[in-house]
């Protein structure tokens, strides 16, 4: 008996030190940041584990953002001139990537990737209305005065959130993009062999 249990031991110590599956592991990094290229939030939470940590490290926490658009209750044409703004903003944050390494054995590993995009977990939302101040109330000032008989609320509105998000995704574009090195940490899931991203760290 006690030989059979050294035998099962053994085989599962082999199993858990079996080489990773490099181009398995690497699959949901590439699916994750190619979505966030194309500014798909839907699409890259895809490729991630249902308890993901870290996303902020590379992405802006918007669920703030999102909650006081619901309460505001702006209209369609406002929510979709909000909606275009985010998408367009989560792509500034990976406009290039490359992977430089996975290691790891088994169903974990970490992928190691060089990214370079423009900070956008880091804004200042303040801030950056306070930069934008001057210039977004002489865009409003000359809406008025072209538009003096427009009567649809919810055009208004619209046309108004265009020109609102366009200053604020100036502003963002503008900065410089800036390196940095991220360690995303992959496991296989058990029930169907996927791999997810389980977190997201800053390299040392």
């Amino acid at each position: 008996m006690k030989r059979i249990i050294s035998l099962i031991l053994g085989c599962l110590l082999l199993a858990g030190c079996q080489p990773v599956d490099e181009e398995a592991a690497k699959a949901p990094v590439t699916g994750f940041l190619n979505a966030i290229q194309e500014g798909d939030l839907e699409k890259a939470a895809q490729f991630e584990s249902a308890d993901m940590e870290g996303k902020d490290s590379l992405l802006e926490d918007t669920s703030e953002f999102d909650a006081l658009l619901k309460d505001a209750g702006f209209g369609e044409a406002f929510d979709a001139q909000a909606a275009e703004f985010q998408k367009k903003e989560t792509a500034l944050a990976v406009q290039t990537y490359e992977i430089e390494s996975v290691s790891g054995h088994g169903s974990t590993a970490t992928v190691r990737t060089g990214i370079t995009g423009i900070a956008v977990n880091e804004l200042d939302p303040e801030a950056m209305m306070s930069d934008i101040e001057a210039g977004l109330t002489e865009d409003i000032r000359k809406y008025g005065e072209e538009h003096p008989e427009e009567t649809d609320q919810d055009k208004i509105l619209g046309d108004l959130g265009k020109l609102v998000f366009d200053r604020m995704y100036e502003q963002i574009a503008g900065r410089q993009p800036e390196d940095k090195v991220l360690n995303f940490k992959v496991v296989k899931e058990k029930d169907s062999d996927v791999w997810k991203i389980q977190s997201i760290e800053e390299a040392e």
